[in-house]
């Protein structure tokens, strides 16, 4: 199935462009040593070849321009395609068949053109643009096409259900993001504890080499009474 027609390329580019394109001679095959043409390969149309006469090269670059459109589609959509028109297929096929009619001297703005018709190519092959016909009616694709860009089933790890920061988690087709939640005044690490009300405390030293000590500090004693002299009767 070709996705455009000669109207096509003599509606965009012109009916002397096509002309001079159609009649260009195709550049012979040398021989291996003498450098002559090789039977059945010199210029198409001299009567003594086998290769497209020059009325069916516009036809030829066609098929093979939708030959090269079929092996990116195939990869997303289900081919053959309905019978068109494919609106968004035209001008991509007319631009890929208008650089093969050029051979080998492709002009610049021929071979963009050609470079930007292959890259919308691959956007519609990867699902990043849509693919319609004329009706509307989008373009059918493959089962296996849309279970890859689904992806695998989400894997249930320790990360997953603690709801680490910065992680997606799925629940019912839907994701969702989630955040670590912080510890909670009541938890027992966001505590303060009250200082002691006992009359000795620890304290701790500061550190000095590779290991550290506790020591404690009491309170000086308390001075005891005087001894009363004995009262005289």
């Amino acid at each position: 199935m070709t996705y455009a027609t000669r109207e096509d390329m003599v509606k965009r580019f012109g009916t002397g462009e096509m002309a001079d394109l159609e009649t260009a001679p195709a550049p012979a095959c040398p021989g291996p040593r003498s450098g002559n043409p090789v039977p059945g390969t010199d210029v198409p149309g001299s009567g003594s070849g086998t290769g497209p006469q020059p009325a069916a090269r516009i036809d030829t670059a066609l098929a093979d321009a939708s030959t090269e459109i079929d092996a990116q589609l195939a990869a997303r959509f289900a081919l053959p395609l309905s019978p068109g028109p494919w609106p968004r297929l035209v001008p991509i096929a007319c631009d890929i068949a208008r650089a093969r009619l050029y051979d080998d001297k492709v002009p610049e703005a021929v071979a963009n053109r050609a470079g930007s018709a292959r890259k919308a190519l691959g956007e519609i092959a990867t699902g990043k643009a849509v693919l319609v016909d004329a009706a509307g009616n989008p373009a059918p694709v493959r089962a296996a096409a849309l279970a890859e860009r689904a992806g695998p089933e989400p894997v249930m790890t320790r990360d997953n259900l603690a709801g680490r920061p910065g992680r997606a988690r799925r629940s019912g087709g839907s994701t969702t993001m989630t955040a670590r939640r912080s510890p909670s005044a009541s938890s027992p690490t966001a505590r303060c504890r009250r200082p002691s009300s006992r009359s000795s405390r620890a304290t701790r030293a500061p550190r000095s080499g590779p290991s550290s000590t506790i020591t404690a500090t009491r309170p000086p004693p308390r001075p005891r009474p005087a001894s009363c002299p004995s009262m005289s009767r």
